[in-house]
């Protein structure tokens, strides 16, 4: 770990999210969407925050990585007896508040599991999840949320005068190149209580509607990959892409506070799942 300037840090987290951004086509496909699984530390198990996260997917989405595990050259050595590949790069984590008003920040570079050598051959009983399973896991992280859920032949949205999401229901959502039915239902369906989370009378956000948008996004983004879900690009946001985009070449202060906005809104509704099945249970 090392201390380097937060505006050095900041440069470094994001230049693989704009690489990636600067190759977004017309299907508005942006570096977190059609991912189904978190990042994990390869030593520790832990899983990396979403700014960590969001730049290292970009990285691996880049060098083609299939692996999901990244941990520091020391800790892939203690932990697994394995070696950085010669000429391998590592990618920079943080660990620190990004909006503090420290001028310092604190930092590792890790590496991907696919740029590591002499790593245990031995086979590992593990049996994918099902999508039966997956599927009733995020079922039941909606229900224990205990939301005013409107399924209708509508759209898919938040009314924040009357508290309650509104989700088209499952069969009205299109199967396309990015996505299958079932994956535009359950990304709609976080996507709409990352806003929910937003509402004066939980986290009293109050942000522009693009930024909003940018704060759903990347929430969602997150738990989609928690659950193995895979996100694809929402149409009612196509026409924010320009505006996330100059946000994140333009002014990372901003763009950090709203991956915080981000990051406490899932954590808010973690915390709101844990209390209402204490409750039940109690």
């Amino acid at each position: 770990m090392q201390t380097i300037d937060k505006s050095l840090a900041h440069l470094q987290l994001t230049a693989p999210i704009i690489q990636q951004l600067n190759n977004v086509g017309s299907g508005s496909r942006l570096p977190w969407h059609g991912q189904y699984n978190s990042l994990y530390n390869g030593a520790s198990c832990e899983k990396y925050s979403l700014i960590n996260t969001l730049s290292l997917w970009s990285v691996g989405q880049i060098n083609n990585y299939t692996a999901h595990d990244w941990a520091s050259r020391l800790a892939w050595r203690e932990s697994w007896n394995g070696k950085v590949r010669e000429g391998e790069k590592g990618t920079l984590v943080v660990f620190f508040d990004l909006i503090s008003t420290s001028n310092k920040i604190h930092v590792d570079y890790v590496f991907n599991k696919n740029q590591i050598e002499g790593l245990p051959t031995t086979k590992h009983d593990f049996t994918p999840q099902s999508e039966e399973s997956k599927l009733k896991d995020v079922d039941g992280f909606v229900t224990g949320l205990e939301s005013r859920i409107d399924y209708s032949a509508g759209s898919e949205v938040y009314f924040p005068s009357e508290d309650l999401i509104s989700v088209p229901y499952h069969n009205c959502f299109p199967n396309t190149k990015h996505g299958t039915t079932t994956d535009h239902f359950y990304s709609a369906l976080i996507r709409q209580h990352i806003h929910w989370s937003g509402h004066k009378s939980r986290m009293d956000r109050e942000l522009s509607k693009h930024m909003e948008a940018l704060v759903a996004e990347l929430g969602t983004a997150y738990l989609c990959a928690r659950f193995g879900i895979n996100m694809p690009p929402a149409q009612q946001n196509s026409k924010f892409i320009s505006s996330w985009v100059d946000l994140i070449k333009k002014d990372a202060d901003m763009f950090f506070k709203v991956v915080k906005s981000a990051s406490d809104a899932v954590k808010f509704l973690d915390e709101e799942f844990t209390k209402n099945s204490f409750v039940e249970t109690a």
